[in-house]
């Protein structure tokens, strides 16, 4: 091999009549010339690549402004991770060449590619049994998988994850009965703007964790034909889908879910329909609605919340919700409610009288800056039961109350770490014997019925 300088061209010689690749190519022409290299072109017609089955970062990190892939003879192709990852090109090879009935690994092959667009419905990938971050940080704008066969393909974790530039990903027509593993598959693609998911089946799918995940120009979504009935796990599903203004979940099958925390968090739509969802499976619903800011309508009440035990901010900004009817709620295994309703500042009228808090321990910033408008609006926390609670720093903080109503035997265990946050600025709050707030009573010390003597911001319910 050598270059010439005047040409400015490698040149490689055999005596062979055929020159044979290794059935192991892998990184055969990676970072050899770089992707801010001067390489315009490469030739590959003198090499035979009919006995390779591994082409992992065989293109790795290449500057190449145009690539011929007729020659290659990928038949025997198991391994193609990474295959174009890092790949900078203006005029898109024709990737049709390739035959990819054999491959088993596609993970990462177009990972940080920067193609103009991906067609690739001509690909075999009925033995392909991984696609991890396929396509993440692939710099094309329209990605065409629809009628792939992936039933030897069990995940498809972050598929496309963190692609900067993508509009459009159809995946119609996927046989893809043997999926389980959805996580992140379309997370952080700012700027995607169609799905198309028609007739792809999730009946064996067994977590969505991220799924939909921070699509903040994705203005609408079809998943009717989603089968959730085996799913476990929905933790941020739809986490910061800030593009969507509504959402069908209708058909869910939750029956089996075990986490749902920040599920909803970030969404935009004004109203939520979940009264179909059947949660006595789960364990987790922390944020689970936090910062649905234009959230104006909430239907929960099919909610068993008997297994729950972390609702930290679960309800926390919710700046246009007026009003929150939880009666159906067993608690009786909740050991957080911190930030629960922190920044719920519309909140005008709050059902908490199913609530047990025997285990809870902590109820940080609970109603911190909640019920603000209207103003003199009224709390009872009458069914509390705090023994068990260990902090509550700035629980009511900020908030514009006028009454709390506690019961008789309400009583802050000497176990709390003590805390001179609790009523912080609760300008408006008034004991049930005429204690106002001042600013100089404002820790955990207050946090009892206000009796003659005894000064305290609680008033015992009738």
């Amino acid at each position: 091999m050598w270059y010439d300088t005047v040409d400015q061209t490698i040149y490689w010689w055999s005596e062979a009549d055929d020159v044979f690749a290794n059935e192991d190519s892998s990184s055969m022409f990676s970072y050899t010339y770089g992707r801010h290299s001067r390489l315009d072109t490469l030739d590959l017609s003198g090499i035979n690549t009919i006995n390779v089955k591994n082409m992992s970062r065989f293109f790795f990190d290449n500057g190449l402004q145009s690539l011929d892939l007729s020659v290659l003879d990928t038949r025997n192709v198991e391994n193609m991770s990474y295959m174009f990852a890092g790949f900078e090109a203006t005029i898109l090879p024709d990737l049709t060449r390739l035959n990819t009935g054999n491959v088993k690994d596609m993970s990462c092959m177009f990972s940080n590619a920067h193609f103009p667009s991906l067609d690739l419905r001509h690909f075999d990938t009925h033995n392909v049994e991984t696609m991890y971050r396929m396509f993440s940080q692939a710099g094309a704008t329209s990605i065409n998988l629809s009628g792939w066969d992936v039933r030897k393909n069990r995940s498809v974790l972050s598929m496309f994850w963190d692609n900067r530039t993508v509009k459009t990903i159809d995946m119609s027509g996927w046989k893809n009965d043997s999926l389980e593993l959805m996580d992140g598959l379309f997370s952080g693609l700012p700027a995607l703007e169609s799905i198309n998911l028609t007739g792809f089946t999730t009946n064996n799918v067994r977590s969505f964790t991220q799924t939909f995940s921070n699509l903040p120009s994705l203005t609408s979504l079809d998943l009717s034909s989603f089968d959730t009935s085996n799913i476990e796990h929905m933790r941020g599903m739809f986490d910061g889908a800030s593009g969507l203004t509504s959402l069908d979940v209708s058909n869910f099958n939750t029956s089996k879910v075990v986490t749902m925390e920040q599920m909803f968090r970030g969404l935009k739509v004004s109203s939520l329909d979940l009264h179909n969802f059947d949660t006595h499976n789960v364990v987790s619903m922390n944020e689970m609605f936090s910062g649905l800011t234009q959230l104006t309508s909430l239907n929960i009440s099919s909610f068993n919340t008997s297994n729950v035990t972390t609702m930290s901010g679960m309800f926390s900004s919710l700046f246009r919700l007026s009003g929150l009817d939880l009666r159906n709620f067993d608690t009786s295994k909740v050991t957080d409610m911190s930030r629960m309703f922190s920044y719920a500042t519309n909140l005008a009228s709050l059902n908490l009288s199913s609530f047990n808090t025997s285990r809870v321990q902590d109820m940080a910033g609970m109603f911190s800056n909640a019920m603000r408008n209207p103003e003199n609006s009224v709390l009872d926390i009458s069914s509390f039961t705090p023994e068990a609670l260990l902090r509550a720093p700035g629980m009511f903080s900020n908030s514009f109350i006028k009454t709390i109503y506690v019961n008789s035997s309400f009583s802050i265990s000497t176990k709390v770490v003590t805390d001179s946050s609790m009523f912080v600025n609760c300008k408006n709050l008034v004991g049930g014997n005429g204690t106002a707030f001042q600013n100089s009573r404002k820790s955990s010390a207050y946090a009892r019925i206000d009796a003659p003597g005894i000064p305290g911001y609680f008033t015992l319910k009738p």
